[in-house]
């Protein structure tokens, strides 16, 4: 029996939206190229050996300051997971920069959005925070991925009870009559 052609093109459109779901926030070859056993820990005590070298690194955005040809954002460190976004933890190794060359709208990029970099390592640089110096580690930015932004956890928790929302419950208006 033949499938009529709007569902086979329905079903292939189906198949590429879910496999565009699955997709990394970084590129393969990036990802093949990356050492992702570096921390940023590791790296700002002992800077000179991982110069040069390709990281992977996410987190969430501190500060994002243009200036004339590119971008600086200072991102506070978070671990990734499976798909290299940043786990909501109160974890981390450090603050890093990211130099990006071009221009990211700080509207866009705003702090407390989640961050994913991908990029080389240029050095340390010291800058101050507070009181102290704080020695950044920064990466000259290949590829840099911003994930959505969190939902509100009072909404969440609202719809992970109540399913069903206001006016429509099945049950009546009581949340709990099951």
């Amino acid at each position: 029996m033949k499938m009529p052609t709007l569902t086979r093109l329905g079903l292939m459109a189906a198949l590429l939206v879910a496999l565009a779901g699955c997709t990394a926030a970084i590129s393969k070859p990036l990802r093949d190229q990356a050492d992702e056993t570096i921390g940023v820990r590791a790296v700002r005590e002992n800077p000179p050996p991982y110069v040069g070298d390709t990281l992977i690194w996410g987190g969430d955005i501190i500060e994002i300051t243009p200036f004339a040809g590119g971008t600086r954002v200072k991102v506070l460190q978070k671990p990734l997971d499976y798909r290299l976004e940043p786990r909501s933890v109160d974890v981390s190794e450090g603050r890093f920069l990211s130099v990006y060359e071009g221009f990211l709208d700080p509207e866009i990029f705003s702090p407390g959005r989640r961050v994913t970099v991908a990029g080389e390592l240029t050095g340390i640089e010291s800058l101050p925070l507070g009181e102290t110096q704080y020695a950044y580690p920064v990466l000259k930015v290949r590829e840099i991925h911003l994930w959505p932004p969190r939902p509100d956890p009072a909404v969440d928790d609202y719809y992970r009870w109540y399913p069903y929302h206001y006016p429509f419950r099945p049950w009546g208006y009581h949340p709990y009559w099951w």
